[in-house]
């Protein structure tokens, strides 16, 4: 099929002119057939009470002689051609002046009909007129005498029902006309819409997301089109994070490349360098691995999330968990000066995979240790309340400014990119604290003020309301110092 043939506009064009068909002939057929069925049922009743009456006349004193019958039918309407039998469907009276069948044989099918018991009524519509025609019999104290025939032939109405059959059509024709254009005009204005959405599509499957189509109205198509640009917007925000998180990583793992590399050239370039420079560049080289790996963990570990690749959901000890993620933190925790303290509730049980939830506790109380001031304080709290359980990291750092909070948890976002950089951090960690906090259903939120401290509270739905061994009675919980 050719592909003008398979167009929307052509296809919406032939559903018009198709449903016009229809109309069409339903407009032209039934008036005509209910103007018919009028007439003939106007006909039909005048004709068979006039039939009846005279059957009723003849029936009291029927007579076979052509003079006595016409003095009892005279007066009757000239228009109407009247025949009158016997038994026999002989004829005694026909008031035809040409083709008077007088003496003869009747032939007509209605007064066979009547003579056999069934009264008659028929309508034969010729070229320009109408044919009625009713016959009934004439009986007299159940003794079948004769029949009634009468026949008229109507031109007027034949030509109104003509003339009203030509207004229609012209008046049909005129409608399917004006229909068709404006079916026409209204097949360019949505095809134009579509037309302009199906450009948008194919500039975004070409890679251009800055497209846009416009909504020109509250219908259906606009706010499809609504919902394209929002889509377009979306995907363009989603390239331009993809394009700064590819551009971040990359420099991210260049970093600690281009020292590795400036190092190793560094010994091929002195064989003879002394011992304690080559253990200082070594320590520097291994450094810079460690480093790499915590970034590549940490990508993969965002991989996994945004993929949807995670550890079965199973029921975490919340207060295990946060207990053994600052008992790993300790050595560094004292290697900074900082103290951290942990209060923990008993009974606290999330549903989720196990090591989300470890690594949220871990990259909070690792943040909250890392930027901190020597001599700092980061305070931990796990608590109950409500059906949910609340896991709060205090520190009495230096704080965040106000205008950097909202991108805290972008990927690769530092508050501080050269003291971020001493520390080893990756600008990863809080991502990673996000995700996994949506993963299990929770929410988290940050207050914090400058050279006071920040607080990180995070909220989640609770699976149990004790822990499965039966331990734990809410309020009196442990409190661990590290």
């Amino acid at each position: 099929m050719p592909q003008r043939f398979s167009t929307l506009r052509f296809k919406m064009m032939l559903t018009y002119l198709s449903i016009m068909m229809v109309l069409m002939v339903f407009i032209n057929y039934y008036p005509n057939i209910v103007a018919l069925d009028f007439i003939t049922s106007a006909r039909r009743e005048e004709m068979m009470n006039t039939a009846y009456s005279l059957s009723n006349t003849l029936s009291r004193s029927f007579d076979t002689d052509y003079a006595a019958l016409e003095e009892r039918i005279v007066g009757l309407s000239s228009s109407e051609r009247f025949v009158v039998t016997d038994g026999e469907a002989n004829v005694l009276y026909d008031n035809a002046e040409n083709d008077n069948f007088i003496g003869k044989k009747a032939v007509s099918a209605e007064i066979y009909s009547a003579l056999s018991g069934e009264d008659m009524f028929a309508c034969r519509r010729g070229n320009r007129s109408f044919t009625f025609s009713a016959c009934v019999a004439v009986e007299r104290g159940g003794v079948l005498l004769g029949s009634v025939y009468l026949s008229r032939v109507s031109a007027d109405e034949a030509l109104m029902l003509a003339r009203t059959q030509r207004q229609i059509l012209i008046f049909s024709i005129v409608i399917g006309t004006l229909v068709l254009l404006l079916s026409f005009f209204f097949s360019l204005v949505l095809t134009r819409r579509t037309g302009e959405l199906m450009k948008g599509v194919g500039a975004i499957r070409e890679g251009d997301y800055d497209v846009r189509v416009p909504v020109e109205d509250d219908d259906e198509l606009s706010r499809l089109a609504g919902a394209f640009n929002d889509l377009s917007e979306r995907m363009q925000l989603t390239e331009q994070t993809r394009r700064e998180f590819v551009s971040n990583a990359s420099h991210e793992l260049k970093t600690p490349l281009a020292s590795i590399k400036l190092l190793v050239e560094s010994i091929i370039d002195a064989p003879s360098m002394e011992k304690d420079m080559l253990q200082s560049f070594l320590g520097d080289i291994n450094h810079e691995i460690d480093r790499l790996v915590r970034i590549t963990e940490r990508l993969l570990t965002l991989t996994r999330v945004d993929s949807g690749i995670t550890s079965p959901f199973v029921s975490v000890d919340a207060g295990e968990e946060t207990r053994a993620a600052v008992r790993s933190i300790h050595p560094i925790a004292q290697a900074a000066g900082v103290d951290v303290r942990l209060y923990a509730e008993d009974g606290c049980i999330i549903s989720g995979p196990r090591d989300a939830y470890s690594q949220i506790v871990y990259n909070l109380v690792d943040n909250a240790v890392k930027y901190n001031r020597r001599g700092g304080a980061v305070t931990v709290r796990l608590w109950k309340r409500d059906g949910f359980i609340i896991l709060r990291v205090r520190d009495n750092g230096p704080g965040i400014p106000e205008k950097d909070i909202d991108r805290i948890f972008e990927r690769f976002y530092r508050v501080d990119k050269a003291r971020s950089r001493e520390s080893g951090g990756t600008g990863l960690g809080l991502s990673i604290v996000k995700s996994n906090v949506e993963l299990l259903g929770g929410q988290i939120d940050v207050h914090s003020v400058v050279d006071e401290g920040t607080a990180f509270t995070a909220v989640f739905p609770c699976a149990g309301e004790n822990r499965e061994d039966g331990s734990g009675t809410g309020v009196g919980g442990t409190q661990t110092r590290a």
